[in-house]
């Protein structure tokens, strides 16, 4: 209940046992989380080749005055926005 009410949640009496025993099953994940055996794992992870990636391709866009036809503000070629705190 400690947790319930540091975290402004209102759990009736009768909810206690389910939200102990949630509770106490992401423990258990978290601590088998820490204690997994990873050695194996980051080999497998660096014999991976991420560099794998298609080539950039140039497509045609907008033309940009005709996307700033519409807009409020605009200088440069691009929006302009109001200032926000």
């Amino acid at each position: 209940m400690k947790i319930a009410n540091l975290a402004k949640l209102e759990i009736k009496e009768e909810e206690v046992p389910f939200y102990i025993s949630e509770m106490q099953a992401m423990i258990d994940f978290a601590e088998a989380v820490c204690t997994a055996q990873t050695a194996e794992s980051a080999d497998k992870v660096k014999a991976l080749d991420f560099n794998d990636m298609r080539e950039d391709e140039v497509i045609t866009s907008f033309d940009s005055d005709e996307i700033l036809v519409n807009a409020k503000d605009y200088e440069d070629g691009f929006f302009k926005l109001r200032r926000r705190a």
